[in-house]
């Protein structure tokens, strides 16, 4: 069983400055094995030339894994929140 869901939007709040949001949520199931993936970030982004933009983001990352077997029963979780910084190159 997989289960999967992607949103992002994006606005320009002038010619060089844009907000954006995303958010992604992947499941899957696969015998004893079943786990799940969500992440999330909001950035803010300045073009100061044409093809080149810095940006900062906050960005926050939780995947889970779970195990049930006969003999055997486990999760392995990860969990991550915080900023970022980048910068973009297009052509």
């Amino acid at each position: 069983l997989h289960k999967e869901y992607r949103r992002q939007r994006q606005m320009c709040i002038r010619d060089s400055l844009t907000l954006s949001a995303r958010a992604d949520y992947l499941s899957l199931k696969v015998d004893d094995y079943k786990g799940r993936l969500l992440n999330t970030e909001a950035a803010m982004t300045w073009r100061f030339a044409r093809n080149v933009g810095i940006g900062a983001m906050w960005r926050y990352v939780n995947y889970r894994v779970d195990v049930d077997k006969d003999n055997w029963a486990g999760r392995m979780k990860y969990r991550f929140s915080g900023p970022a910084v980048f910068m973009q190159v297009g052509f």
